[in-house]
């Protein structure tokens, strides 16, 4: 599949009409936020491997990307033990990041959940079964999530709704499982993220 990144709305703005606007409401999910959508924050233990490497989360492949040209400081957020430490590194190595990061990093993310989903059969299914569901990263990051007011860019969902669109009709690889390996500590990868989560909305209560 090509990595070049377009405009989302494009995409999905043509996915969408094709299907009856879900009932539901969005789909909100983030790290701190404990339910069936969890897994599609970045902190999730869900590994990616990419151009020959493999990268626990979503996150470290996310920060690492940040420095291009310094591959000790690449390999060091790689074997990070957490994804907030990864981002911890990321953030304080913040003035020897690559120049055009800024408009680069929605690529980066977009090459990151690409392989998530095509890599990890269980939460393609859960993305695929949103549907046309308006997707919603439940966090006061004004850009990546909805933000404090709820007017943020929600780039995160965005991306999620992209890769969803791309990959309806993708048939993963047959798993292979390695005999003996021990399983993540779930619980580990999502603590530590700094943002906050934003409270879901309260629906309001029927006439009596």
């Amino acid at each position: 599949m090509p990595d070049e990144f377009y405009k989302v709305e494009d995409v999905v703005e043509e996915e969408v009409v094709k299907q009856e606007a879900s009932k539901d409401g969005p789909v909100r999910f983030f790290s701190k936020l404990d339910n069936e959508f969890r897994g599609f924050s970045n902190f999730a233990p869900a590994p990616v491997n990419i151009e020959g490497k493999r990268y626990p989360t979503v996150e470290h492949f996310f920060q690492a990307s940040r420095f291009p040209s310094d591959v000790a400081l690449q390999e060091a957020i790689r074997v990070s033990p957490t994804p907030a430490k990864a981002k911890e590194i990321g953030t304080a190595n913040k003035a020897n990041e690559r120049p055009d990061w800024d408009s680069q990093k929605e690529r980066v993310m977009l090459s990151g959940l690409r392989a998530k989903f095509q890599q990890n059969t269980g939460l393609l299914e859960q993305l695929k079964s949103t549907g046309a569901r308006p997707i919603v990263e439940a966090s006061t990051d004004a850009f990546w999530g909805e933000g404090r007011t709820g007017k943020g860019k929600n780039r995160m969902g965005k991306l999620l709704e992209q890769v969803r669109v791309e990959l309806k009709d993708f048939v993963p690889p047959p798993i292979v499982v390695e005999a003996g390996k021990p399983s993540e500590d779930v619980a580990a990868f999502f603590e530590g993220d700094e943002e906050e989560l934003v409270a879901a909305p309260v629906a309001p209560a029927a006439p009596g």
